[in-house]
């Protein structure tokens, strides 16, 4: 069900920061490809498919985007410009931040963040060489729910700590030119509903821990609407886009 396309997204990538960035993304993305989400659902028509790829896309490519950044970042940036440079590519992002293998700050971007992040519970007991995955959580704040993206970096061979990007989930639906048309869910919780804010409880009392073991994609009927799902990895969860398919 998903999409491997390398050479779109290497393409995508050649608008971003140096060279250097450019080139690592591109390697990483053919060695490890990370798959956006696919709008080739059954009985869709190329109209509908159409549709879905204007509302899902334009935040997923990004989304995808991060992905791949933190794949390449596999040390500590000794220069603190990595930080910096981070939230100016991805401008969405609350926040990019290195914590040792305690969780304490070792360098962070913006300076002081709004809201608390509890950095200490994305650091595992250990991680094994090469051993990038990256971890996605839900974090409920004050200020709202944030998305948490943590991967391991290396000295040598041994761990150091984490490299950790974090953003608003409201913001980040904002990427899309249709937003109110859709709801993102993730570890069962709704991060953002749009206009679908009726049916926050149907979407957090959905199975998704089955739903998601037999696909990645769906639709079900809830208060008399028609709903169609899209899921796309992200890191070690999932994320998933809700649309009305009264509006495809």
């Amino acid at each position: 069900m998903y999409k491997w396309l390398v050479a779109v997204l290497a393409a995508v990538l050649l608008t971003g920061c140096g060279m250097w960035d450019k080139t690592q993304d591109a390697y990483f993305e053919y060695v490890y490809p990370t798959p956006e989400v696919d709008l080739k659902m059954p009985g869709l028509a190329e109209k509908e498919e159409g549709r879905l790829a204007r509302v899902f896309y334009p935040p997923d490519r990004q989304l995808s985007a991060l992905l791949r950044h933190l794949k390449t970042q596999d040390s500590y940036p000794e220069k603190g410009s990595w930080f910096k440079s981070t939230l100016r590519r991805f401008s969405w992002l609350d926040g990019a931040v290195a914590v040792d293998r305690e969780g304490e700050v070792l360098s962070r971007y913006p300076e002081e963040g709004v809201k608390k992040i509890d950095f200490a519970r994305y650091c595992p007991e250990e991680v094994g060489v090469g051993d990038w995955r990256i971890k996605t959580r839900v974090q409920n704040t004050a200020f709202g729910p944030e998305v948490v993206l943590a991967r391991p970096f290396f000295k040598g061979s041994k761990w150091q700590g984490m490299l950790i990007t974090h953003f608003d989930p409201r913001i980040f639906a904002q990427l899309s030119p249709y937003a109110p048309e859709m709801s993102l869910v993730m570890d069962g919780n709704v991060l953002w509903s749009g206009k679908l804010k009726d049916l926050d409880g149907f979407l957090e009392q959905r199975p998704w821990e089955e739903l998601l073991a037999d696909g990645v994609s769906g639709r079900f009927n809830a208060k008399g609407k028609e709903l169609l799902w899209l899921s796309r990895r992200a890191g070690d969860n999932w994320l998933v886009y809700v649309i009305a398919a009264e509006d495809v």
